[in-house]
């Protein structure tokens, strides 16, 4: 609840930034303010917020922070689930304790911290530093470094190709 309240006002600034050329939409499964310059939603799963220009902002229910552009998804956060489309784009998390699910065909993934579980459809490397990682991915021969100890990179996982 205080997630839509919260964007609720944000909504209601945004209309006053965006102009009258925004919509404004409010049912029982959440908020959501449009407008040429990009938008705000609030739902059970989070607040995304998006530029318009293929930059987004999403805060998740579970806690973490995604932040993406058309060629880099950043995750951070810790103790936190995340489930996310690559669409090819490279992905660094920043992250400790957290449960991480990247679909479909990723580039390269950076991950820094410690117990996290990431599943990924596909990628092209992977580079790891901390402890307590395990990292599975559906397909692919992926290229791998690893600094620290206790971490695991091998083929498994809940992500979809």
């Amino acid at each position: 609840m205080r997630h839509r309240i919260a964007a609720l006002a944000g909504g209601l600034a945004i209309v006053g930034v965006f102009g009258t050329g925004c919509g404004v939409s409010v049912s029982e499964d959440g908020v959501s303010v449009t407008g040429e310059d990009g938008g705000v939603s609030v739902d059970d799963s989070g607040v995304s917020v998006s530029d318009g220009e293929g930059g987004d902002v999403s805060i998740g229910d579970e806690g973490g922070v995604s932040l993406s552009d058309e060629e880099t998804l950043r995750i951070a956060g810790g103790e936190s689930e995340r489930t996310e489309d690559c669409a090819g784009r490279d992905v660094t998390v920043l992250a400790s304790d957290a449960v991480i699910v990247l679909n479909g065909a990723c580039g390269a993934i950076n991950v820094a911290g410690s117990d996290n579980q990431i599943d990924v459809g596909t990628a092209e490397s992977f580079t790891v530093a901390g402890s307590g990682n395990t990292i599975r991915y559906a397909s692919g021969d992926p290229r791998s470094l690893q600094v620290g100890e206790g971490n695991s990179i091998g083929q498994g996982g809940d992500a979809t190709e």
